[in-house]
């Protein structure tokens, strides 16, 4: 991962091992929020948070790494889908998708529509990053209203 560089959001299903092979992560949630860090490397360390994070290089060089995650299979580790919400219709949600490397919309533009089990107070225009994305159907548990766009 390159200096500054940072993972897509993820909602784990259980905890992960992270052995940092070169540099020093982090391990960041809403609002980039640290709720660890590893390194600098060689590293060994327990990240027990199940809830949304990512991962950034926090070091002054290249970031290495592995991830041993100990995920039930009925509950997986998934990538979640960051964006500004451009429609509503029901329980189905349209998301222009973001750009972690920019913090703008993705170019060339690409929407996502999601279905999510559970609506809250999300309205158009909101920046919003998914919970529990399946990436087959597109459903979602439901979304979370971003204070800062993708953290």
């Amino acid at each position: 991962m390159a200096l500054g560089g940072r993972s897509p959001w993820h909602t784990a299903g259980g905890p992960k091992f992270l052995y940092v092979l070169e540099g020093t992560m982090t391990v960041e949630g809403l609002g980039g929020k640290v709720l660890m860090a590893c390194g600098p490397a060689p590293k060994l360390c327990f990240n027990p948070h199940k809830e949304l994070f990512y991962f950034r290089n926090a070091g002054p060089s290249p970031l290495k790494f592995l991830v041993i995650g100990m995920d039930p299979v009925s509950k997986p580790t998934n990538h979640e889908i960051v964006g500004q919400v451009t429609g509503i219709s029901a329980n189905r949600i349209t998301v222009a998708v973001g750009d972690l490397r920019s913090s703008d919309l993705a170019t060339p533009s690409k929407e996502v529509t999601v279905t999510v089990s559970e609506l809250s107070t999300i309205v158009v225009g909101d920046d919003v990053v998914t919970i529990r994305h399946n990436e087959k159907d597109h459903t979602a548990e439901r979304l979370v209203r971003l204070a800062q766009r993708w953290r």
